[in-house]
């Protein structure tokens, strides 16, 4: 987790990330999805479409973005 806090920490940094947000909260919020992911790969669910969830992390990816649109 706190690689990805240092990791968002540089995309603020760089203007990438908004700068608004803290970085332990989104690393938090990143390795709940990774471990997540893993309890959905372990209890073998049903994929979702491609389209569908490229949409959904695109607009999370937006939602973080910095304001600027760097």
């Amino acid at each position: 987790e706190a690689i990805f806090a240092d990791a968002v920490a540089l995309g603020q940094a760089a203007g990438l990330v908004d700068d608004g947000l803290s970085s332990t909260a989104v690393s938090r919020f990143i390795t709940m999805v990774a471990l997540g992911a893993r309890v959905t790969n372990a209890l073998d669910l049903p994929g979702i479409e491609r389209d569908e969830w490229s949409t959904l992390i695109d607009r999370l990816v937006d939602a973080i973005r910095h304001p600027s649109g760097s």
